[in-house]
């Protein structure tokens, strides 16, 4: 049996049709994972859309550069 196999094997390797219909095979496969990879993503989104928790139109806070007085003063309050 597992002469056969070998026998099958070297006729895909001597076959270039049938050696791209294996591709084509799992090409297909790969683009299905893709897309369910996709779809999840996409529902991932969603979700932190709805929940409130994403990044998108949220502002960003620039750091007030400190002036020298400003400096003293914290200084001298014993901030840090």
């Amino acid at each position: 049996m597992s002469e056969e196999i070998k026998n099958e094997k070297k006729e895909e390797e001597t076959n270039p049709v049938a050696k791209a219909e294996r591709v084509l095979e799992e090409l297909k496969e790969a683009n299905k994972e893709a897309n369910l990879l996709n779809q999840r993503k996409e529902e991932l989104i969603a979700r932190e859309m709805l929940s409130g928790r994403s990044q998108a139109g949220t502002p960003s806070v620039e750091k007030k550069e400190e002036t020298a007085k400003e400096y003293a003063d914290r200084i001298m309050r014993g901030e840090q």
